[in-house]
């Protein structure tokens, strides 16, 4: 696909009175004023449209947070407006990012942007800002740097070339970069390079381990026990523990009598209890027998009758209502009443009848379990041995005794055997663990010496090309070997002759200039669709504003710079100017370059070889932090930072700051405690509380 371009840009960040923006842009576009008019927010919200985050957004470096991003809206976004920003590409598409706050909440960003546009993550840098990744890459440790840097200008190598410079290690290439097919050449060497490393020290570390246990069962092993030793104490055991189980079983022969007295003994209470509760079950069945008879004549009866002497009332009738005898209604009464209190009396005799039943049941269900009792009790006196005399003269603690003592001298022989068995292990995998671990270091040294050789084939035309894109004069050189120490410096040559060297103390301007020129020559290898470039202000001057917008003229990605200074007339072609302070000042005139004084007698001159290396604890920013925890680390920051002037001075530690920290902001100057707490600041950021 053709590259698009940004044709304008529409915002409402930063907005004094929360009302949108507009701007048309160009590939190459200025944007001049005062500080504190406006300038970041055009380069932010180019960013945010496209990538969906920001740079230098409350202290960080980079940020999708919309928390942080919602503090570029108007009141923080407590009017309700929407925060947005907006790019119009050159082929008709657009990319636009929007949020607003809902009832105190930030509601999830909108990001729109066309397929093929890449959105910054927190595992990725958006590959439509460059600068980014190559900021992070440079202001790391050395040895990323270095790695990365190589990637970079190697990123064209094909395989045999890679395979060629590996010689005769291609077996083991191939071994370390198993399922790394996808991967370009040059990263698959630094995977196999990486993949050593880490397999060398993962087998040293095995071989430490090993060689600490093989002295501490040096100094526990006694002689080695023979195999006919080790036998014959099992044999031992086997015989006492059978001597131990026999001298028990005539041990429990004692015990019989006792055991069958006893079962004798509750035999005899279970019986009785058999024997009466049967008695009481006779008696409660002769019992029920008689109730039952008395309920089936007599009640059924009674019962009859009242419900026909019943009848015969209610229909006030004279005759009886059983034999018809007119014997008049109040003798008909008077039956009614005799037979309703039998039929009372008998419903008595029911309900006891009913108790009687239950009663009945319960002692048939202890009857049974007597039964069952006595059935098991019978049973086991049956099974008991009949007694005899003990034929031991052993106690039975005696063979307890000679049986443990077998036992504890079986296992101390096996823990011998164990230990001699752990202590050859140990031996042969110490000598195979080094063995390998040695292996696996040689590797790493020859892909080292290839990495070497390809950068040596590789820097010096890179390092032109970038210099293709810096002002006239500038000379970009790049030290990635220095005294046979893998390192990676970058910087301008100065310096005649016998004394040039690589000049690593850049100014702001100078180094942002790199940056950019840097990124240019990174998107002629791996072109990415949408390039934008948008270095940070740093104090340009007019003269240098100028001739950086002069080399930038040929870069292919889209740049946007930003300045409080106008440079000359002459410097604006090709460039579209925003000019954000009303009419600018006019710049000043270009003067020649006085003559220099002659220089020193060669002898004088002092070339620093190298700088010294930054302390680890000084090379990572960490996140922004609050509170007690961010409190101490900013102490154990500053302290580093202290102890390091005290031993190289302020303008070398600049210099190596700068280099290892190019977005860090010191002013000329600034006095050693000064630095120390601006360098603890910019290392652990103050955040929200």
């Amino acid at each position: 696909m053709s590259t698009p371009e940004i044709t304008s840009v529409s915002f409402n960040i930063k907005s004094p009175d929360g009302n949108p923006r507009s701007y048309d842009l160009s590939k190459k576009t200025l944007v001049v004023g005062p500080n504190g008019i406006g300038k970041s927010a055009v380069v932010q919200a180019v960013a945010l449209a496209v990538s969906g985050a920001a740079e230098e957004v409350a202290g960080r470096a980079i940020t999708s947070d919309p928390a942080l991003l919602m503090s570029l809206a108007h009141q923080h976004g407590h009017d309700g407006s929407v925060v947005f920003a907006r790019v119009n590409l050159s082929n008709g598409e657009h990319c636009q990012w929007e949020t607003k706050r809902d009832e105190g909440r930030i509601k999830t960003p909108i990001h729109i942007r066309p397929r093929w546009i890449i959105p910054h993550t927190s595992k990725e840098h958006s590959p439509h800002f460059p600068l980014r990744e190559v900021r992070e890459v440079l202001t790391g440790s050395a040895k990323k740097a270095r790695e990365r840097f190589l990637t970079w200008v190697c990123s064209d190598l094909d395989d045999g070339v890679v395979l060629t410079a590996l010689g005769a290690d291609v077996d083991m290439f191939s071994e370390l970069t198993v399922g790394c097919d996808d991967m370009a050449p040059v990263d698959k060497l630094m995977q196999a390079v990486s993949a050593a490393d880490k397999q060398a020290r993962k087998l040293r570390s095995d071989a430490k381990a090993q060689t600490s246990l093989r002295d501490k069962l040096l100094s526990e092993v006694g002689a080695k026990p023979r195999s006919e030793a080790v036998l014959a104490a099992r044999d031992a055991v086997k015989e006492a523990q059978a001597l131990h189980e026999e001298n028990l079983r005539e041990a429990g022969a004692s015990g019989v009598a006792d055991k069958r007295k006893l079962l004798h003994d509750l035999l005899g209470k279970l019986r009785a209890e058999e024997q009466r509760l049967l008695a009481e079950v006779v008696v409660a069945d002769a019992n029920i027998r008689n109730l039952e008879q008395s309920e089936t004549l007599e009640y059924k009866g009674s019962v009859g009758a009242v419900h026909a002497l019943a009848w015969a009332l209610d229909e006030d009738a004279d005759g009886c209502p059983i034999c018809s005898s007119p014997v008049g209604n109040a003798h008909l009464r008077a039956c009614h009443d005799f037979y309703a209190d039998k039929v009372k009396d008998l419903g008595a005799q029911t309900k006891k009848l009913q108790e009687l039943r239950a009663s009945r049941q319960r002692d048939k269900e202890a009857l049974s379990g007597a039964r069952a009792q006595i059935l098991r009790h019978e049973s086991d006196l049956e099974g008991l041995p009949a007694t005899m005399d003990s034929r031991s003269a052993v106690s039975v603690d005696d063979t307890r005794t000679a049986l443990a003592q077998a036992q504890a001298k079986l296992e101390a022989l096996n823990e011998s055997a164990t230990k001699w068995h752990q202590l050859t292990a140990a031996k042969n995998l110490v000598d195979t663990n080094y063995a390998l671990a040695e292996k696996f270091s040689n590797f790493k040294r020859l892909s080292q010496k290839a990495v070497a050789k390809l950068l040596e084939d590789r820097v010096d035309g890179f390092c032109q090309r970038v210099s293709g894109y810096l002002p006239d004069g500038w000379e970009f050189g790049v030290m990635v070997t220095d005294s046979g120490r893998d390192v990676f410096y970058y910087g301008l040559f100065d310096g005649d002759e016998d004394a040039r060297y690589l000049k690593v103390g850049l100014s702001e301007a100078q180094r942002v200039s790199v940056l950019v020129a840097m990124c240019a020559v990174l998107d002629e290898m791996l072109p990415t669709p949408l390039s934008v470039l948008a270095p940070e202000d740093r104090g340009w001057d007019p003269s240098t504003l100028g001739s950086m917008m002069q080399a930038l003229r040929e870069v292919p990605q889209m740049v946007m710079l930003t300045s409080t200074v106008m440079p000359a007339k002459e410097d604006h072609a090709g460039w579209t100017v925003i000019n954000l302070g009303g009419a600018p000042p006019p710049a000043k005139a270009r003067m020649v370059a006085p003559s220099l004084p002659p220089q020193a007698a060669p002898e004088a001159v002092q070339v620093t070889p190298s700088l010294p290396e930054l302390p680890e604890a000084l090379r990572e920013r960490y996140d922004a932090s609050s509170g007690r925890a961010r409190g101490g680390k900013f102490r154990s920051l500053k302290r580093h930072v202290a102890l390091f002037i005290t031993e190289n001075g302020i303008e070398m530690t600049l210099q190596v700051l700068r280099l290892a920290h190019p977005v860090l902001v010191v002013e000329d100057g600034t006095s050693p405690d000064d630095l120390a707490t601006t360098v603890a600041n910019y290392l652990v950021p103050l955040g929200p509380q």
